[in-house]
């Protein structure tokens, strides 16, 4: 059984007009077609290729063999276009400097700083400056989306259980909780 193919064309002008510079470094952005309303194919092909049961052949037949990251990307950047949202694609390199990984973060260069000297993320100092690990920065990210949503569901639970704890005592405005609070207040003096 052979593999469902995807030739790739040897005149790429269709996607230069959809690549745009950003004026931001290397940065480019890809902008989705508006005829693009049926995007079930391109998920198929999306899943397919990530299953490694899609190839890719240029127009000679020559097949063209995808790495692991370039089909993660792949996939990331179409289900980004499928959604009718553009892309911005930027370069980044695998060690960074204190700046460059504060600005991936969001945070100040001195929040940065703090995280390193705090050790939350390791680093490197090969001269004076200090080096970042790209990866060291991303599972960093990772640990604190994962906490953030540990927090929320904590939240949730606690939200759930002074509901029925509420229900209970006959609490059911934010009026009578206030009540309660000044009850308990004069109680104590």
């Amino acid at each position: 059984m052979t593999m469902p193919a995807i030739v790739m064309p040897q005149d790429a002008s269709e996607l230069d007009d959809r690549l745009y510079e950003t004026g931001a470094g290397d940065a480019q952005v890809i902008i989705p077609r508006d005829d693009q309303n049926d995007t079930s194919e391109l998920e198929r092909i999306t899943t397919e290729l990530l299953r490694g049961k899609l190839r890719l052949v240029d127009e000679d037949g020559e097949e063209i063999r995808l790495g692991e990251e370039v089909r993660e990307a792949f996939a990331a950047v179409t289900k980004i276009l499928n959604s009718g949202n553009a892309v911005s694609i930027k370069p980044e390199r695998r060690m960074l400097s204190t700046s460059a990984a504060a600005e991936l973060l969001g945070v100040s260069r001195q929040t940065m700083i703090r995280l390193l000297d705090k050790g939350e993320i390791p680093y490197t100092r090969p001269s004076n400056h200090r080096r970042v690990a790209l990866e060291d920065v991303m599972r960093y990210q990772t640990e604190c989306r994962r906490s953030r949503i540990g927090s929320i569901n904590a939240l949730h639970e606690v939200q759930e259980s002074f509901a029925g704890v509420a229900e209970n005592i006959g609490v059911q405005s934010e009026q009578d909780v206030q009540a309660l609070v000044d009850e308990l207040r004069h109680e104590r003096r």
